[in-house]
């Protein structure tokens, strides 16, 4: 098998060869065969020194899916052959974050990040930068159908999943259900920033029955694309002259990780809507041009989406599975050509272009 390993932003990625004979697996750990995965631009700040992972050296990926080639006798055999998708950590199930916050992805006993694990650490084997992944105990799995293609199904457990999440965020934020079909009907939606995430919020929120669904970018093809996802109009901010109203949208969803967004979206709002922040999870996201008038005045909600539950990552693969079934949006444009991992270098450089919203690793290749 074999793995890139990072080390810091000053040093090149290594790539690592050694033999799967010697993992031994913990009772409840089980051996994935990496079919695909795909590069998030989490990772991209990672290796350019944007953020900076404490636990390197580390196999960074944390988007993938794969079939389950063993496990370590505590597992529940008929997984082995199966092909999966899993949730980007795992949780103890336990403590109060995971039992009554339905907080698990901020579990304060034993959470465990794929792709932000140490190679020094257990197996190492713990990111999708690899033929091979180890997952722990306390890691969400679920079962892929065969009409959802590795592209297709690569970047759900992080981007959608993370989006399912935030669907249920602004629907709970206004007093609704947290089912993502039950959104009211006439509901007004921005999506601002028409990335992965973006693509995606449109697709759930036109799929929950959303009368308006706004998408703001600075690229025309990126906003032409979102109108496939099912954007009813969109604004190129390149343009001053085109800019959503004020007061108009129920809910906004930040997904485009720009500071000024954030004033632009509550200025978007009607009042009592809310505004899911997504996309700032990064050190450059000082909020000093808000003001706590601007929402007090809105009695507007400002909540604070990262990761996601088990029960989005299962809503994210039922999400695909209805769509894929329809064939009514355009999933084949979200990946690039499959690329061989052992080129990862190059992909990263075709990633950092924004040609595509995703660059497709295929370890097999």
């Amino acid at each position: 098998m074999s793995a890139w390993v990072f080390t810091d932003s000053k040093s090149p990625l290594e790539l690592v060869r050694f033999s799967l004979d010697t993992i031994d697996l913990g009772a409840d750990e089980i051996l994935v065969r990496i079919d695909a995965a795909t590069i998030c631009g989490s990772d991209v700040h990672t290796i350019d020194g944007k953020r900076i992972d404490p636990a390197a050296p580390l196999i960074l990926g944390h988007e993938g899916c794969g079939t389950v080639l063993r496990e370590g006798g505590k597992r529940d055999e008929s997984l082995v052959g199966s092909r999966i998708t899993w949730s980007v950590m795992s949780s103890c199930g336990s403590c109060v974050s995971c039992s009554q916050l339905s907080l698990p992805q901020k579990c304060t006993s034993a959470l465990f990040k794929y792709g932000h694990a140490s190679f020094k650490s257990g197996s190492g084997l713990y990111g999708c930068y690899s033929t091979h992944i180890v997952l722990k105990r306390g890691t969400c799995i679920v079962r892929l159908p065969d009409e959802i293609s590795n592209a297709i199904a690569a970047p759900a457990n992080c981007a959608l999943a993370t989006v399912c999440c935030a669907m249920r965020s602004a629907l709970r934020s206004l007093g609704l259900t947290s089912s993502l079909s039950e959104i009211p009907s006439g509901a007004r939606v921005l999506v601002q920033g028409c990335g992965l995430l973006g693509l995606y919020a449109i697709a759930l929120a036109r799929d929950a029955g959303a009368a308006v669904i706004t998408a703001t970018d600075v690229s025309e093809s990126r906003l032409e694309l979102a109108k496939r996802f099912g954007a009813t109009r969109g604004y190129n901010l390149t343009n001053p002259s085109e800019t959503p109203l004020a007061n108009e949208f129920d809910v906004v969803f930040e997904v485009c990780g720009v500071v000024s967004a954030v004033k632009q979206g509550i200025a978007a709002l009607r009042p009592g809507g809310s505004i899911i922040l997504v996309g700032l999870v990064h050190p450059q996201s000082d909020l000093s041009g808000v003001t706590a008038e601007s929402i007090i005045r809105k009695c507007a909600s400002v909540v604070g989406v990262h990761n996601y539950a088990p029960e989005d990552l299962q809503a994210a693969v039922d999400f695909l599975t209805r769509h894929v079934s329809k064939g009514d949006l355009p999933f084949s444009e979200i990946t690039s050509e499959a690329i061989s991992l052992s080129l990862l270098p190059e992909a990263i450089d075709l990633a950092k272009s924004g040609i595509y919203p995703r660059i497709l690793l295929n370890p097999l290749l």
